[in-house]
């Protein structure tokens, strides 16, 4: 008898099988991959939107905060987006309430996250430096980041 040199169908098969098993290996890795990049991604917008705020804050672009020379109660928190806490657009020193939902409330792509603000106790007495942390959270309350600075919080502070 003469083989003709090709494949059996066991052959075929477990090849068959092989592949379909690479391949769902693969196509989990390429999801888990994805996943991944789409929350690292996320986390970056939140890194760049504290950081931006951190300096908008040492600009005095928050006036609820650095100019709240009245208040010695320390740790202060500003946040617009509980009921808990300071809810800082609403506070007698903010003008513009929609001007100032927007510092609270930032958006990029389709992405919304929430700003919280701490500012703590004077670090050197005299000179109206104080330490703030900038958190932000995801739409679930996760919070996504936080960096820390210092800041001149009375405007006549020497």
């Amino acid at each position: 008898m003469k083989k003709n040199g090709g494949f059996t169908l066991v052959e075929v098969l477990v090849s068959v099988v092989l592949l379909v098993i690479l391949g769902a290996v693969f196509f989990e890795f390429f999801i888990m991959s994805h996943d991944t990049a789409s929350s690292n991604e996320g986390k970056l917008d939140a890194v760049m939107i504290a950081q931006k705020v951190l300096e908008d804050v040492k600009n005095g672009k928050y006036p609820e905060i650095t100019s709240d020379c009245k208040n010695t109660a320390y740790p202060k928190v500003f946040q617009n987006h509980s009921s808990a806490g300071n809810r800082a657009c609403d506070m007698s020193l903010v003008e513009d309430k929609a001007e100032c939902q927007t510092r609270y409330e930032k958006r990029i792509k389709n992405d919304r996250f929430y700003v919280e603000i701490e500012a703590g106790r004077e670090l050197d007495p005299g000179l109206g430096l104080h330490p703030v942390e900038v958190k932000v959270y995801d739409q679930a309350g996760k919070l996504r980041s936080s960096v820390k600075g210092a800041v001149k919080i009375c405007a006549d502070a020497s």
